[in-house]
């Protein structure tokens, strides 16, 4: 049995089986964004950079639950998600903690944004949604939708031909086995979008504490950082950039900046060397989405 997986254009490109190979009606394997005659078709990706509650200098972020979801096509991405009992993710300046996409989000015909609010001390509830239409496409986008907490900016950009990277960040030769200190950032951003607003960040802890979430990865002293998100979007012709810098206690581990030029398929690393180890970041690449595995059609 199989199923036919069509492009943004909606061309038929691959055969998706059950058992998730992938195949030509020729039976060749066929490079992912390649056509069965050999051609590349351009693949529209979604990278979303930052969530924002406005009026932030007014909120009491404690008292604020509910969920942000924004739909694009038939599928649903929650981009925040509080629920009683849990800490919040706001920071000082309104930006919520980003733990999404986990996998590439392809541009639809249109975006909605809805927030499902509540104030856990007026006890009062808000729904709004907001429809977003017009995405021009390789340029930095932003959009409000209301709530009862007042506006909330949602910013992502809509690249007409992009690849999606998976990346993994790793501390070696990391001496210390207590790592309740570790702090510092890793953050991506491209050299075709130069808006300062277009970074994402898939780890940011500016102050000592407790640090969850770490374990080995194998034996050694070899430690996967715990990233927020591990999935970004980026132009196809463009240069990802990653910059790292991750400390411990007061002293700096390893920080640096490590580039990758976009690919269509493939895995690749880069190091950071360190006074006191190195830090070593994992890219995979793809233009094949969590759904398209899954063989559904868009």
């Amino acid at each position: 049995m199989q199923q036919q997986l069509c492009d943004g254009l909606s061309r038929p490109i691959y055969m998706h089986h059950l058992d998730g190979s992938w195949e030509s009606s020729s039976r060749h394997m066929i490079p992912e964004g390649m056509s069965p005659d050999g051609v590349y078709h351009k693949q529209d990706f979604i990278e979303i950079f930052s969530v924002r509650f406005v009026n932030h200098k007014k909120l009491d972020f404690s008292n604020i639950y509910g969920a942000i979801v924004m739909q694009v096509g038939i599928r649903n991405y929650i981009l925040f998600n509080r629920k009683l009992g849990e800490p919040p993710c706001i920071d000082s300046e309104g930006f919520v903690t980003l733990r999404m996409p986990c996998h590439g989000i392809k541009v639809g015909d249109g975006i909605e944004l809805q927030s499902y609010l509540f104030n856990l001390e007026m006890k009062t509830r808000s729904k709004f949604v907001e429809w977003w239409s017009k995405l021009s496409y390789d340029n930095v986008l932003s959009q409000r939708v209301g709530s009862m907490f007042g506006p909330i900016e949602v910013t992502l950009a809509a690249y007409f031909s992009a690849v999606v990277a998976s990346l993994e960040v790793t501390l070696i030769n990391f001496e210390d086995e207590c790592l309740s200190e570790v702090y510092g950032h890793v953050k991506v951003k491209n050299n075709k979008t130069l808006n300062p607003r277009a970074v994402s960040w898939l780890f940011r802890k500016e102050n000592k504490g407790t640090m969850t979430c770490i374990s080995p990865i194998k034996s050694g002293r070899c430690i996967a950082l715990p990233l927020l998100r591990h999935v970004v979007a980026v132009p196809i012709d463009s240069t990802m950039m990653v910059d790292v810098c991750i400390c411990y206690g007061d002293t700096v581990f390893a920080s640096g900046e490590v580039m990758f030029h976009a690919k269509l398929t493939g895995k690749e690393s880069g190091f950071l060397i360190g006074s006191h180890g190195k830090i070593r970041v994992e890219v995979l690449w793809s233009r094949v989405t969590y759904y398209d595995k899954l063989g559904y059609s868009w």
